[in-house]
């Protein structure tokens, strides 16, 4: 199912949480040391996937702001259908701490949190178990989450159609769907959308 009324002129902001630095190093709190080396490339496909359906897409990356109090500006004045948040494994907690920051915000809201990344693809259910995130994307993220808002826009409790969902079930708990077939042609994709990112604020940017 992808029908582009539903999801036209809807919003979506996402969280781009901390990481460590690729010697290990814990994320710096000084303010100076705030520098994130290059947007992150998953985010910027579905970013590019999500508009070509006529989504509104914000992105507010963590790493950057180092400041939740801009998030909350960013989902008060969108009104997103939800939250998603990308993470490594090898920065758990940073993944963790942006599912609680944002669960704070969004929770009197109403508003979903779901996740992605390669922890989810690695580990599958674990986050939904121990956050309060309500669904989680493994594999490629590009049709499952624009099938997943489709239904959640239609007002559907029933996500067990959708490949490569994770989801709660208000009365069975956590469900697993069956995985995505991966997309095999890489060319009907968008180019990333590196213009939603704030590319001067970046590291290793031209």
């Amino acid at each position: 199912m992808k029908n582009k009324e539903l999801v036209s002129e809807k919003s979506f902001v996402f969280f781009v949480p901390k990481n460590k630095d690729l010697f290990g190093n814990d994320f710096s709190t000084d303010k100076s040391d705030i520098v994130s080396g290059h947007p992150n490339l998953g985010v910027a496909y579905l970013t590019s996937f999500l508009k070509s359906y006529g989504m509104n897409v914000h992105i507010y990356d963590d790493a950057l702001e180092d400041d939740i109090g801009v998030f909350e500006e960013i989902v008060n004045s969108t009104k997103p259908t939800m939250i998603g948040i990308t993470g490594f494994s090898y920065s758990y907690k940073y993944l963790v701490d942006a599912i609680n920051s944002s669960y704070e915000i969004t929770k009197k809201l109403g508003i979903p949190i779901v996740v992605g990344g390669p922890h989810v693809s690695a580990t599958g259910s674990e986050i939904l178990l121990n956050t309060n995130a309500t669904f989680a994307v493994k594999g490629e993220g590009e049709n499952t989450l624009l099938e997943l808002i489709q239904l959640y826009s239609n007002e559907r409790n029933d996500y067990s159609s959708v490949d490569g969902l994770l989801w709660k079930d208000k009365f069975f708990g956590v469900k697993e769907n069956q995985d995505r077939e991966w997309i095999r042609d890489l060319d009907a994709l968008p180019y990333p959308d590196f213009d939603a990112f704030k590319l001067e604020r970046y590291s290793y940017t031209l």
